[in-house]
């Protein structure tokens, strides 16, 4: 897991509901993200490996995010594959 492209993380596991991923992630006891972070799948380059990005949402977020918060899906994304 990255935050301005700098490492914070890991992701720890990875569960299926359906066709949703469920992603257990652990992070550094020094990110400070808000609870309305946003997560986003991306790639450090066109083949490169894959990693989840966090975020403030655009308002700048409200609370603290900690241990249990979920990030629901509708704060979530990826970018296109290249056989999109």
């Amino acid at each position: 897991m990255k935050i301005n492209d700098i490492t914070v993380g890991a992701v720890t596991d990875v569960d299926l509901d359906g066709y949703t991923a469920l992603v257990t992630m652990e992070l550094q006891n020094d990110v400070d993200l808000p609870d309305d972070a946003v997560a986003r799948l991306r790639q450090t380059s066109l083949l490169g490996e894959k990693f989840v990005s966090l975020s403030a949402p655009a308002d700048g977020g409200s609370g603290e995010l900690g241990d249990g918060d979920v990030i629901p899906l509708d704060r979530t994304g990826r970018n296109p594959e290249v056989e999109e």
